[in-house]
């Protein structure tokens, strides 16, 4: 069931950027990678709700890029996370490391059973 929100993160952005479970299966820019860490939250009839500690790192050689790229996948997100989804947004962080800018957004998404 983990495997729901993170195809609904990719059906979200894959038309903005090309996205990728834990590791980039390219060598060109740009592109975002998530990881997640999924919680069954469960009660006496059964799993009721998955809880995702995500975090996506939208990486390019160019800042101007990277900072536009990452708003889209934010607009997204809000956008498209609603129904039996929801979210809140938690810390964003850009670094830069060889001439490579990483924006990275952090997020708890939700998704009712």
């Amino acid at each position: 069931m983990a495997e729901l929100i993170g195809a609904k993160i990719t059906s979200l952005c894959n038309t903005i950027i090309p996205v990728y479970y834990s590791e980039a299966e390219t060598g060109s820019y740009p592109y975002m990678v998530y990881d997640q860490v999924v919680t069954e939250k469960r009660n006496k009839d059964g799993a009721y709700k998955l809880v995702s500690e995500a975090e996506l790192k939208v990486i390019s050689n160019d800042f101007d890029e990277a900072d536009g790229k990452a708003a889209l996948v934010a607009a997204a997100l809000a956008n498209g996370l609603t129904g039996s989804f929801s979210y809140r947004a938690g810390m964003v962080s850009k670094d830069c490391v060889d001439q490579v800018w990483t924006i990275q957004m952090n997020y708890t998404i939700t998704q009712k059973l």
